[in-house]
Parts: C-alpha cells; structure tokens; sequence
C-alpha cells in the first residue's frame, strides 16, 4: 500500500520531538508498505533541523519553511500570545 504521511513537526530520535510519525513510517516500512513523509524545514519543537533524504527507512520531503523571529520563539516559550495581527 502506498501511504503518505503529511505532519511539519516530524521529528526522531535524531533530531527531537515529536516521534510519532518517525514510529508509525518506520513500522509501515517494516511491513512492506511504500512510505513518503512530508515535513516542514524547520520545526520549534526539534532540537536538530533535519538535513537526511532518507527518515525513519522511507523517502522524505522537507518542504521549505521560515525561521519564525527569534522574539516570537520567546514569547511562545514564555507562552505569551503572538501581539495583536502578528500571528
């Protein structure tokens, strides 16, 4: 079966949080299936920026997304809300 996984925090082990779709490519792998996994660049809740063609066994995308502004990382770590019209 081919399946396609579309989720901007995929992370692993490697590179930090979430694990989820990591776990749930690497055991459709497993089992035989055709896996792409498509993510975002850049994700606030990895530690490491993904730089592999290749996760969890199956082909990847990391679809190319901004850096949000470091004040805005600060206030969400804070968890502050984005000012009025800055979202």
């Amino acid at each position: 079966m081919n399946l396609l996984l579309v989720n901007h925090y995929a992370g692993s082990p490697r590179h930090g949080m979430e694990y989820r779709p990591y776990y749930l490519g690497r055991e459709w792998v497993r089992r035989g299936h055709e896996v792409q996994i498509v993510a975002a660049s850049y994700s606030h809740a990895r530690d490491h920026q993904p730089a592999l063609p290749e996760y969890a066994g199956a082909p990847a995308r990391w679809g190319r997304s901004p850096r949000p502004p470091r004040w805005w990382l600060l206030a969400v770590a804070a968890g502050h809300a984005a000012p009025e019209g800055e979202t």
